[in-house]
This record gives structure tokens, sequence and C-alpha cells, in this order.
């Protein structure tokens, strides 16, 4: 009889921890199912403000979460293609260049998608001595990089002809104390403006200043294209009124080229809808980075392709829209008519439709001129 109950103890603990491991299974699989990462960059950083941005308006519980994870610019394309549990990363769109003839970087752009452009990553150069005024008088000289900016900066340079005597990779801060010192000649940073610490910088070495990096031909159809900063982006790095010319290359959402029925091709169609479907709602939230307003998600990225779930979308959206604003110029120009028959002087002037084509031609600039004099005045 004591054994009889000993066994049928043993059976019902054995029939409860059964069970509780296969609640404990299907709570595992229910909170991975939906859950992907997206690896940024440093904490003062564009990268991960914008993946935050993601995850804070993208997040809905189980249905769809983003974990933002810190990275790098160029390890971030190692850890999509090798890292385990990495489904996106916010990458330089030169990486394609900075890879190339690496055996484990192989085929790197049937390998590596984009779900959608991003911002332009500025290059800001920083010196003290006053005899380095530009780009131009970096020859010769010791240049320190923050970190992985000394990939893509080093690559930029060559391509302009101009030789440093020696490159060091390390961080912005250690920079400004050599260049204080006199044992480095100048600072690149590659980041989204305006980036965070100067404050900290000019605390080191208060007279580092930003220079100009001005264009060269041998960047035409290069990753880097011209820009500028200025001082609204830096108030105590340039004087007021001041703006300088720099280059930037452009940041992408990469994601891997998971094959169609897979997992993980699955969790990415499920975050690429949620994306485009909640981007209004990215820019509208409160304390994003300013970057998003400088975002064109249509825009291509030349010598990329589109992961294609998000070329569907983007497909979709612009015809959706070009429909939209064709139903719209419609519905105008059938009000502008009804309202030249309606008006007593115009309608006795018996105007035919090229005439009336020609006066609604002539309305619709008109009202172009007031909303660029409105958002001139608006700038001002």
């Amino acid at each position: 009889r004591l054994l009889a109950v000993a066994t049928l103890a043993i059976s019902v603990w054995s029939s409860s921890n059964a069970a509780a491991q296969t609640t404990a299974d299907s709570y595992r699989e229910q909170v991975n199912a939906n859950t992907v990462t997206i690896i940024g960059g440093s904490l003062t950083g564009t990268y991960l403000r914008l993946a935050d941005d993601i995850a804070r308006v993208i997040n809905n519980g189980n249905e769809m979460r983003v974990l933002a994870i810190r990275g790098g610019p160029v390890t971030n394309t190692r850890d999509i293609l090798y890292l385990r549990g990495i489904d996106m990363a916010i990458i330089r769109s030169d990486v394609f260049e900075i890879l190339q003839n690496k055996p484990l970087f192989a085929n790197l752009n049937a390998r590596l998608n984009y779900v959608t452009p991003l911002h332009l990553e500025e290059f800001h150069l920083m010196a003290s001595d006053p005899s380095i005024r530009s780009s131009a008088d970096l020859e010769g000289k010791v240049v320190a990089f923050h970190n992985e900016s000394y990939v893509s900066a080093t690559l930029m340079l060559s391509r302009v002809g101009i030789k440093l005597k020696k490159a060091i990779k390390t961080t912005m801060f250690v920079g400004a104390e050599k260049t204080k010192s006199g044992e480095y000649d100048a600072v690149v940073r590659i980041t989204g403006k305006p980036f965070q610490g100067v404050d900290r910088l000019l605390k080191i070495n208060p007279k580092l200043r930003l220079l100009p990096i001005r264009y060269h031909n041998n960047l035409i159809n290069s990753p880097y294209v011209p820009t500028e900063v200025a001082h609204e982006d830096y108030p105590r790095l340039l004087p007021e009124g001041e703006k300088i010319e720099t280059v930037a290359v452009k940041a992408v959402l990469g994601v891997y080229n998971w094959k169609p029925g897979t997992d993980r091709h699955r969790r990415l169609v499920r975050f690429t809808n949620a994306f485009f479907s909640n981007y209004e709602k990215i820019l509208r939230q409160a304390g994003r980075h300013k970057k998003w307003d400088t975002i064109n998600i249509a825009s291509r990225i030349n010598g990329w392709q589109r992961f294609p779930p998000a070329a569907e979308w983007v497909k979709r959206w612009q015809a959706q829209r070009g429909k939209t604003g064709f139903d719209q110029a419609r519905r105008l120009a059938a009000k502008f008519r009804a309202y030249v028959r309606s008006d007593p002087q115009l309608a006795d002037k018996g105007l035919t439709d090229a005439e009336t084509e020609k006066l609604f031609d002539e309305f619709m600039q008109w009202i172009k001129s007031r909303s660029s004099g409105t958002q001139q005045r608006a700038a001002q």
C-alpha cells in the first residue's frame, strides 16, 4: 500500500513538473516569436538614439518587440552576418567599399539588404593648431579618429589624395587631450550632427574648433556627399552666423537577406510592416532625434538592394500617395472650375476650357509662391 501511494505521488509530481515545463516552453516561445534586435552605435552617437526611437514606437508587448543594442558602424556589419541573434544593424553605406576583397565578406551586396535609408553622417574635423585651417592641411599630420570613424575617414582621405603621417584609432576625448599637448594635430569624428560630448571636449581642450572639409572631384560617384555644419549645430565650436562645408556618408538600416519561409525572414517582414506603418508616429514622438527630419524613407541607396518586403511596401505607399495626390488635384481643379462658373465677372467673359486651365495653372503657381514665402518667413 505504501509503495502504491509513493508511486502515485511521483506520478502526480512528474505530471505537474511536465505541465510546468510545457508552460515555460510555451511562454519562452511566445516572448521570442516576434522579438527582433537592432544593433546601433555608441552612447554619444546617433545610431543608438535612432534605434531607441524606433523601439519606443513599435514595441507592443509580444506582438512586436525591438531590442536596441550598442555597437559600431563597421563591426555592426560583421555582427549582422556572424553574431547570433542580430537581426538588423545601422551601418554606413560605404561598407561595401570598405570590406571589398575580404574573404569573410564576399558577395556582401547580395547578403546584405537595407530596410530604409537613414540620415547623413557628417565628418567632423577638429583642431586647435591655428596652422590647420581645413582638411587640405592634414597632409603629413598625425590625426586621431574617434573609434570606427577611422575606417570611413581614412578611406575618404585616401580618395582625395591626402597622406597622413599617422592615423590613430582612439576616442575623441583622448584626441582632444593629445591635440592640446601637440602630440596629435587633429581629431576626426563621423556621426550625425549634433553629436553629444562637445562640452567635455572643450573642457579638455578649450581651443578646439571645427574646420571645413572641402568636397573633391575624386568623391564624385562615391558614397561621400557634400554638406555643411553650422553655428546652430555647434554653438560652442563655430561663431554665430558661420557655416562650414564638410562631407557626409549615408547611414542605412541593414538586414541580412534571409531566405523567405524562414522564421528570421518572417520576423523581419513583421518588423518592416510595423516600421513603415508607424513611421509618422516616430516623427511625432516627443524627444526623438532631430535627424528624423532629414530622412527620406523612399529614397534609394546606390549599389544597395532594398529588402524585398520593404521595397514592396514603399512601392504600394508611393502608388497610394500618388493616387491620393492625383485625386486631390482633380478635386481642386473641379472646385476651381465651379468657382469660375459661379463668379459673374469670370462667367461673363465666357472663358474657354483652355483659358480656364491656364487660369488654374496661374492659380496653382500663386499658391506655391505664397507657400514658399510663408516657409521663408517662418525660417527667418
